[in-house]
């Protein structure tokens, strides 16, 4: 994510403990250069080609250019559409500093997504490219994904062939990808159709983006582009845990694809993380006013998805759901 806010900036195991001072100037210099969202650059809508250079516009902390209203994490009360998704809680209770208490974010309402989202109906395709030559966890991870977003976002969702990694996206002395240059590839790539389809590519390998040392995604939320990392996601001997990490992540990037702000509800997908640890303690779902603003984008009243995602996480994470919740299952109120 444009250092995707969802979750960035866990450190490097096998890297030397930053000393506490020179840390929190980091933090301080990341959050003056506008680390925090997904990248923005000029809007377009769904009938315009976005002009193929690189964004230069200043990085906002939530992406985009929406007016961010005081109530925040809240729809407006006489707004009809009400929308409650299936709960999916977090694995955990979260304590500790958190991404808003470092970047202070104040949330967007529904009115204020409504209001600032001025690119177009959403698209309701998604192309998943594997990054490099595929593997059997990649394709492992691929086939989830696009079963799960087929329901999360109403959407046909294609597994496309591998995708050859732009010249100059690996750092050979980190093992890592550079994010922008990837992004900047794909946004060049004449094969990719980045006016119908959301396009999302998914590695193996480690990236970072800027004087992040590491991300976990990286987001252009006018471009429709997007690339996901599994290097950090860790439980792989859990696939359950791998699973659950996965679909926040990939539903997160979508969500800023869609244009949404990170989120200061304290039990939404959308919400920011500073850390794995803070990741894990977030649900897999929207908040009712997240929710509300895709029902708002795809033009339905959110119901039938609903249901889907509730016989999905049956199938999936019974087990998690039974431990977490004493029942097989959440519904929203």
């Amino acid at each position: 994510m444009r250092p995707d806010p969802a979750m960035t900036r866990e450190p490097r195991g096998d890297r030397a403990v930053y000393p506490l001072m020179r840390a929190l100037a980091l933090l301080a210099l990341a959050g003056l250069l506008g680390t925090a969202g997904c990248r923005s650059g000029t809007q377009s809508t769904a009938h315009e080609e976005p002009a193929p250079v690189r964004p230069t516009s200043p990085r906002h902390p939530h992406g985009g250019q929406q007016t961010v209203a005081p109530t925040a994490g809240q729809e407006p009360a006489n707004f009809a559409l009400r929308v409650y998704e299936p709960v999916f809680p977090g694995d955990h209770e979260f304590e500790g500093v958190g991404w808003n208490d470092i970047f202070s974010e104040p949330g967007e309402s529904f009115e204020a997504y409504i209001s600032g989202y001025r690119w177009g109906t959403a698209i309701r395709s998604v192309h998943i490219y594997p990054l490099g030559t595929p593997t059997k966890t990649l394709e492992k991870a691929t086939r989830l994904m696009q079963e799960y977003l087929t329901i999360a976002f109403s959407s046909e969702v294609i597994v496309q062939d591998p995708l050859d990694p732009p010249t100059g996206a690996y750092n050979s002395h980190f093992d890592q990808y550079d994010a922008n240059t990837v992004l900047n590839g794909m946004m060049f790539n004449d094969d990719i159709d980045r006016i119908h389809h959301l396009d999302v590519a998914v590695t193996e390998t480690d990236m970072y983006a800027g004087r992040l040392n590491f991300v976990f995604g990286y987001a252009d939320y006018v471009n429709h582009v997007g690339i996901i990392s599994l290097a950090r996601l860790g439980g792989r001997k859990d696939s359950s845990l791998f699973a659950r990490r996965l679909l926040k992540l990939v539903r997160h990037e979508i969500g800023h694809m869609y244009g949404m702000a990170h989120c200061t509800h304290g039990s939404c997908v959308m919400r920011g993380a500073n850390s794995r640890a803070e990741a894990d303690s977030t649900p897999l779902s929207f908040c009712p006013s997240c929710a509300a603003k895709l029902a708002y984008r795809l033009g339905d009243d959110g119901k039938e998805r609903n249901k889907e995602l509730e016989a999905f996480y049956r199938k999936h994470f019974a087990d998690f759901l039974e431990a977490r919740l004493l029942g097989p299952v959440v519904r929203g109120d």
